[in-house]
């Protein structure tokens, strides 16, 4: 699971002001199928990127997430693209 990008899915809340947090995901690895509580938001990104192919802006949110994982505390990213609405594990450390 280490270093590797994973499509997810992923339980979020939105506030008011429209502020996103991920409160859980769920993904599926050779290993099988896994659900992790997003216990810490520690820190978010939001960024314009140039990723779509008629050269629109391309918005998408990164969080810094921890995560107690059998009894390991474990940092991970979390990306919501939300021109494609998918959320995505980047890392895993």
């Amino acid at each position: 699971m280490a270093g590797e990008k994973y499509l997810v899915e992923c339980i979020a809340t939105f506030d008011p002001k429209g502020g996103i947090r991920p409160n859980r995901i769920k993904f599926e690895d050779e290993e099988g199928v896994h659900v992790i509580k997003v216990d810490k938001v520690i820190d978010q990104d939001f960024k314009n990127t140039f990723g779509t192919m008629n050269g629109n802006q391309n918005k998408a949110y990164t969080f810094n997430c921890q995560s107690i994982i059998e009894d390991i505390l474990v940092t991970f990213k979390l990306q919501y693209d939300q021109q494609s609405c998918k959320w995505h594990m980047l890392k895993v450390g």
